[in-house]
């Protein structure tokens, strides 16, 4: 018997597997917690931006009812592969110190997949997002994007000046330029 038990103790042949059995678990638990936690931050970013989208589509669209711009971010979820059937929204059209300003809120209810996993008060998170723009009411005339272009002035040639480049003729300047307005030398510095 005694003889058995150094054998045992002394044989190492096992120790790879039983370092890994002790090992894996924990592993296993980080590797699935940076994917799960990557899910959550691809889906509250998913979620955020559906709501600035319908935002700017209410904006754009004058008369686009609560009923479109709910379908409209339903519709944007799913392509985005989340469940549009955990989204909990509430669309207002509010007004504050005389500007109109649409307003987007909800929460999306996040299923971890390894909610087995985990203790029951992380078995659903909410996810939070709104959006909020001001409307921009405009006629052609006045809206601040429809500014009067600003005019660049050109020389006569439209090819440089007197300072090394293009000159009246475009082929040099006063001091010696080759016409492209570097002034390198190349001309004969004459016009």
């Amino acid at each position: 018997m005694k003889q058995f038990l150094k054998k045992f103790i002394d044989d190492t042949s096992g120790t790879t597997a039983v370092e890994f059995g002790l090992i894996a678990m924990s592993f296993l638990t980080v590797i699935f917690g940076i994917f799960e936690g990557g899910r959550l931050i691809m889906m509250q970013n998913s979620f955020q931006y559906s709501l600035e989208r319908a935002t700017r589509q209410a904006l754009v669209n004058d008369d686009i009812t609560e009923d479109e711009l709910a379908e409209y971010i339903a519709d944007d979820m799913a392509v985005m592969m989340l469940d549009p059937d955990k989204i909990n929204m509430e669309i207002g059209f509010a007004e504050s110190s005389g500007v109109d300003f649409v307003e987007i809120s909800g929460t999306y209810n996040f299923s971890p997949m390894i909610s087995y996993f985990l203790p029951d008060n992380w078995s659903s998170i909410n996810l939070a997002a709104s959006s909020r723009m001001p409307v921009i009411e405009c006629s052609i005339e006045n809206c601040p994007w429809n500014s009067e272009p600003v005019e660049v002035e050109e020389d006569d040639d439209g090819a440089g000046g007197n300072d090394g480049g293009g000159g009246d003729d475009g082929a040099g300047g006063d001091d010696g330029g080759n016409g492209n307005g570097y002034g390198n030398g190349n001309g004969n510095g004459k016009k």
